[in-house]
Order: C-alpha cells, then sequence, then structure tokens
C-alpha cells in the first residue's frame, strides 16, 4: 500500500509540471515537497498557519485533510478554527490542541491539474510555569559553565546583573565564566526563544556565589563536648587539624581514629573537610577561649601546592548542668 502510495503522489507531482509549466529550481521545494512549512512546531493554544509552496492558476477549490482523516474545502470548513490566510491553498488553524498533532494535507484543483502538498504537525504541550531552584557556585573557579534553562530552544537572551546581555544559540540556554566572583550574583533575566512559541519565554534565575569559609562552633553532647572548625565551599584538602586553648602553651594534633583517653577526633573525616575535637566529660578548664588551625592544600596547574594555614577562634561557653569541677 506505502509503494502504490507513493506512486500516486509522484504521478500527480510530475502532472503538476507538465500541466502548469513550474520549475522547481529550488532545492528546498523539490527535497521537502509542495507543502509550506515541511514541518511545523507549535505549542498549544497558538495557530498553526500551512500553505502550498506553488500558486496553481485557476485554483478551483481548496481542499484540506487533517490528521484525523476530516476532509473540507477551506471555503465551507466544518469549524471556525479553521480558514484561509493566503491567496495559494491554505489553512489557518487556531486554538491548536493536542489532537491536531500529525500530517495535514492540502490539495488544489483547477483546470484538470491536481497539485497536493503536506505538513507534519507537531503540538508541544503547554507546560505551567515553574520556579528553578538557586544557582549555587563556588567563588573563585575558572571556567564554570551554567546551564539556565533544560527546556529546548532556539536561542536564549541572558542579562546578567551589571553587565550587557549576551544572545546564546540553542538548543541549550548555557553560559560560560572566565572566572566566578561576587559581582555576578544576584538575578539574571533570561528570555528564550522556544520552539512553537512566537512570543519570547522569560524566565529568571538567582544566581548565588558562595566564598570559601570557616564553620566553626561548638556542641554540649552530654558529658561530651565537640568542637569543630570545617571548610566550607573550598578546593582545598585538609592536611592537619590542630586544637589549643589559648591559655595553653600545647595543643591537640587530632586525627580520625585517634585518641588519648580524652581527646579523639570529631567529624565526618578530612575527606569532607571536617576538622573537630571531641571532649569526654569536660572541666571547667576545657571551657573558654580555643584556637583551630587547619593544614591545606590544593591543586594549581596540575600540581599539589601547600597553602597557608587557616585559623580561627571558637569561645566556648560551659554548660553547668553537666560540668566537672
Amino acid at each position: 500500500m506505502f509503494f502504490l502510495r507513493t506512486i500516486l503522489i509522484n504521478v500527480a507531482f510530475l502532472t503538476c509540471v507538465s500541466a502548469v509549466s513550474l520549475k522547481f529550481n529550488d532545492p528546498l521545494i523539490a527535497q521537502e515537497g509542495l507543502g509550506w512549512p515541511n514541518s511545523l512546531q507549535v505549542a498549544e493554544g497558538h495557530e498553526a498557519l500551512m500553505k502550498l509552496a506553488v500558486t496553481l492558476e485557476n485554483q478551483g477549490s481548496c481542499v484540506i485533510t487533517t490528521p484525523g482523516g476530516v476532509t473540507f474545502d477551506i471555503d465551507s470548513p466544518p469549524s471556525n478554527r479553521f480558514s484561509r490566510w493566503d491567496e495559494t491553498c491554505s489553512v489557518k488553524v487556531t486554538e491548536v490542541r493536542d489532537g491536531d498533532t500529525g500530517r495535514w494535507r492540502l490539495t488544489a484543483t483547477g483546470d484538470n491539474t491536481t497539485v497536493r502538498g503536506w505538513t507534519e504537525v507537531h503540538v508541544i504541550e503547554e507546560l505551567p510555569p515553574t520556579i528553578a531552584p538557586p544557582i549555587i557556585l563556588r567563588d573563585g573557579k575558572s571556567e564554570v559553565k551554567i546551564d539556565l534553562s533544560t527546556e529546548d530552544n532556539s536561542y536564549c537572551l541572558v542579562a546578567k546583573p551589571f553587565s550587557d546581555s549576551a544572545l546564546v544559540p540553542g538548543p541549550i540556554c548555557s553560559v560560560t565564566l572566565d572566572r566566578t566572583t561576587r559581582a555576578v550574583q544576584g538575578t539574571w533575566d533570561v528570555l528564550l526563544g522556544v520552539p512553537g512559541r512566537m512570543a519570547e519565554v522569560p524566565m529568571r534565575r538567582e544566581v548565588v556565589v558562595e566564598a570559601e569559609r570557616l564553620d566553626v562552633g561548638y556542641i554540649h553532647d552530654n558529658n561530651k563536648l565537640h568542637l569543630y572548625c570545617n571548610i566550607l565551599h573550598t578546593e582545598k584538602n585538609i592536611t592537619f587539624c590542630r586544637f589549643q586553648r589559648t591559655s595553653k602553651l600545647f595543643g591537640y594534633n587530632v586525627v580520625d581514629g585517634l585518641s588519648d583517653g580524652k581527646h579523639s577526633y570529631y567529624g565526618k573525616g578530612f575527606l569532607r573537610r571536617e576538622c573537630g575535637i571531641t571532649i569526654q566529660n569536660p572541666i571547667a578548664d576545657d571551657f573558654g577561649s580555643w584556637r583551630c588551625t587547619l593544614g591545606v592544600n590544593m591543586w594549581v596547574d596540575k600540581v599539589i601546592k601547600e597553602q597557608p594555614p587557616m585559623q580561627a577562634l571558637i569561645s566556648v561557653a560551659p554548660n553547668f548542668r553537666g560540668l566537672l569541677y
């Protein structure tokens, strides 16, 4: 059946060329056929415009066949959703819906000549707007690619804070920053050129740049006192973890898995960039001011290099209910 149908279409095409003396010098018509456009993406609720790519002289009728098999003359449509929009054999479909997906056939007849063409219509579902989560960036990183939207698009126009707009070709709306700084933090306005929609789709993305810092503090836990000194938002790695009471001359070299019976490591490990100490049965002398010191290194130009140690002070208040004297 497919073979027979193909032959009939080709015969009609040749008849058209012979009868009206058309010259198909345009390679697009020769390749894609007489339907214009050959393929159309349209969002639900929008309008679809289709026509034959050539004009038939003395055209007597223009018959439309929908994907559902409904056939009608464009001058007497079955619904006000359909109307002619061009001098050629054409159809405008309003309030496009999911059932309009498929092949639309247009047939023009005049002076014993018939011209046929078709357009493949792809209806895109109208999705409700969504609130995108903030984009979290790490301060100081180089060559950072940011994907602003996962929606398929032909292009997007991106306006960063305190910066000129940039037009980015699709299908993915993304930009690459040479280096992340606090200057790019804020609201980014984006306009998407989305297939199937005439109007650009606006969206906003909040960009947060997190700077490297030490997160320090303490926790009273029954008969234990935990002090912690963790690195947040960093590429650095911990090489050692040291705690010292500022009133003492000596400190504690804290290592995961090591204990002296009273002091031990607290945290999830150096690999998670956490440095902490647990004090069993704390006494009054264990409260007050502590200094934590972290040795760190990081990759620099494919080489691991030591970095200046990081330090912070922790002021620990006593827990009178569990305090031992």
